[in-house]
């Protein structure tokens, strides 16, 4: 049974200050201050480079009708057209009256002619005399006869117009000049030549020819073969095909003047602008010191591989405003949007360079500051939707960083894929010495960070790795001046260190006794087996770290407070318990050190019945039944009742 309650203890010496808690939230936002008086208008800035041509703007409505103009002048007069097909003979109309009285006849055929009559007298002398030289031309210089001129020379052969030996039947020394503008030849083709003839492979000459397919004019190096050979031929010609052609051995230029096409290299153009090339690096050049743009009108594509075909050809299209799109098979495979960005299997690209796919790089790959593939992140404990991604960080200024972070640090996220939540893996650690440290986020951005411990290359502890440690002692039971508690069945003491000790990452200072031989930490009013009976480890009745000192149902009292001097004092908790059925003592101390985290439990009496039988001891981390335990005994006698005093400590390596 319950005792009487016995009387209270004198209070402790106030504890010192704990340590400065968490920064609250930031308030809300204060109200929009009143719009300050406008200050004085700078001076006018330089002027900025022009940007680029905008666009073509859309085709404006159309104009009103104007006022007729003044009538051109007269066209020169068209080619005539084929002859059509002879129509077929019409039925004999009727006969018709006698016409009148035809005109006389042809003069019949002369008679034979007569028999030589004598010879006349001498006549008269004529008016011309005989010339001088041969194929001179007499001329009459409006009073007289001029018999000896040489300006038309005919010889009987040829004639020449200034010149005394014409190599042609006519052979002007000279221009020439002719009012109807007509100049015919029986051929079918007129020759205008420079030189000599005689040399009928070297001579060069313009020629006109009219022929069943094809008429024009000719420039012409060598031996006419006719109008089809094309070999030393620069020609502008017109064909019946409705084609306007600009040759030069074999090369061409066509225009069709019904389907506004034009052809270089082809006499069969199949778009406005239709290039063909007999070789690699003969097509277009555009040679930048004339200007060197292309303009496509909006919605134009610029083809591929002699393939138009907007279903399965590849071509470059205008997507929109400033937008391009690249095909290949008719399908669009990357686009450069207005903003410079490229997507590759996206047409909405969120970064510079966005693909849907995979990449790989048979190189090396650079990003981040100075191309070290390292970048900058101040915040450790930066969401995923705040843009917080996985990779190589640095910061001078750290925050939710370890404690006592400072200055520069390197860390290594390893994010969840969800970027709402704020899962993550991280590695962290100064510039300037050996400490590393470790954190799972569990999406909190204020996730304490562990201490890793690591060994150097000959197998020794570096200068960042902690030593456990342990003692055999406790504070002596006389010299303790802290007042005693009532002993209690079935309750609960709490409170607050005035140091933190870190366990498992986390920081603690508030702790909870009960008085079934259990000490919690992180709640000071935490009550531990509402069926008063032990339990195995790891225990899921709590999910902070917990110390079972002898965990039974037991009837205790308690005095606890601090010893020492900061950094390093000691919390003491002293209990003098009894089991709840039979009244076995057991009496002891804990011991908590700061700076260490050193945890002792010392046993200075335990009567026979109580050495483990029927009791759970050790020490549990926090996380319920998931937790990592450290178990002594359950239900197991591991205590000798005939040597006092016994002792177990735990230490967190730090």
């Amino acid at each position: 049974p319950t005792g009487a309650q016995g009387t209270a203890g004198v209070a402790g010496p106030q504890g010192p200050a704990g340590p400065q808690g968490p920064q609250g939230t930031a308030g809300v936002a204060g109200a929009q201050g009143p719009q300050g008086i406008t200050g004085p208008t700078g001076a006018q800035g330089t002027a900025g480079a022009a940007g680029p041509q905008g666009p073509a703007g859309p085709q404006g409505a159309q104009g009103i009708q104007g006022v007729a103009g003044a009538a051109g002048p007269q066209g020169a007069q068209g080619i005539t057209g084929p002859t059509g097909a002879q129509g077929t003979a019409g039925a004999a109309g009727p006969q018709g009256p006698a016409g009148p009285q035809g005109a006389q006849g042809i003069q019949g055929v002369a008679g034979a002619a007569g028999p030589q009559g004598p010879a006349g007298p001498q006549g008269p002398a004529g008016l011309l005399s005989a010339g001088t030289a041969t194929g001179n031309t007499t001329y009459w210089n409006g009073s007289t006869w001029v018999l000896n001129n040489a300006n038309i020379y005919n010889a009987g052969a040829n004639v020449g117009i200034g010149t005394t030996g014409p190599g042609e039947k006519l052979h002007v020394n000279g221009g020439i000049r002719t009012e109807t503008g007509i100049i015919n030849s029986a051929a079918d083709h007129l020759e205008l030549m420079r030189g000599v003839r005689a040399d009928d492979n070297s001579y060069e000459w313009l020629g006109f020819y009219s022929g069943a397919n094809r008429q024009g004019i000719f420039l012409w190096d060598g031996a006419w073969t006719g109008a089809n050979n094309l070999t030393n031929e620069f020609s502008l010609t017109a064909e019946n095909g409705n084609l306007l052609t600009l040759n030069n051995s074999g090369n061409h230029i066509a225009l069709m003047p019904k389907t506004y096409n034009v052809g270089i290299g082809t006499l069969a153009p199949s778009a406005k602008l239709d290039v063909t090339g007999p070789a690699t690096g003969s097509g277009i050049t555009i040679h930048a010191g004339g200007g060197g743009d292309v303009v496509l009108a909006s919605g134009g594509g610029l083809f591929f591989d002699d393939n138009y075909s907007y279903a399965g050809g590849s071509y470059i299209k205008p997507m929109g405003a400033n937008n391009q799109g690249f095909f290949t098979a008719g399908a669009e495979r990357m686009r450069i949007t207005s903003n410079g960005r490229v997507g590759i299997g996206t047409t909405g690209p969120a970064e510079q360079l966005h693909t849907t796919g995979n990449i790989r790089a048979d190189g090396i790959v650079y990003w981040g500051n100075a191309l070290s593939r390292s970048e900058t992140r101040d915040n450790a404990g930066l969401r995923g939707d705040a843009g917080a991604k996985s990779g190589f960080y640095e910061t001078s200024t750290p925050t939710n960083y370890y404690a006592g972070a400072s200055g520069w640090q390197h860390m290594i996220d390893v994010r969840h894929s969800n970027s709402a939540n704020n899962y993550a893996m991280q590695l962290a650690g100064s510039f300037f010495d050996q400490r590393l440290f470790f954190r799972k986020t569990n999406d909190n951005a204020a996730t304490a960070w562990s201490e890793v411990v690591t060994v150097s290359s000959n197998n020794t502890q570096t200068a960042n790795s902690a030593w456990t440690m342990s003692m055999h002692g406790q504070s002596s039971d006389d010299d303790l001046t802290f007042g005693w508690t009532a002993s209690t069945d079935d309750g609960q003491f709490g409170a607050t260190m005035p140091f933190s000790i870190r366990i498992n990452g986390t920081d603690y200072s508030d702790i909870s006794m009960n008085t079934n031989g259990v000490v919690t930490f992180g709640n000071t009013t935490q009550y531990f087996c509402s069926s008063c009976s032990n339990t195995g480890l790891p225990s899921s009745a709590y999910t902070g770290p917990m110390i079972f000192w002898y965990g039974a149902d037991m009837v205790t009292r308690y005095r606890y407070g601090v010893l020492g001097t900061a950094p390093n004092r000691v919390y003491i908790i002293d209990f003098d318990s009894n089991r709840y059925n039979t009244g076995d003592d057991v009496d002891g101390q804990i011991e908590i050190h700061e700076g260490s985290g050193l945890i002792n439990v010392f046993y200075r009496v335990m009567e026979a019945p109580v050495n483990g039988q029927n009791s759970t001891i050790g020490f549990q981390l926090n996380g319920g039944s998931g937790a990592k335990a450290y178990p002594i005994t359950y239900n197991a006698k591991v205590f000798d009742d005939n040597r006092n005093p016994s002792s177990w400590s735990v230490c967190p390596v730090r």
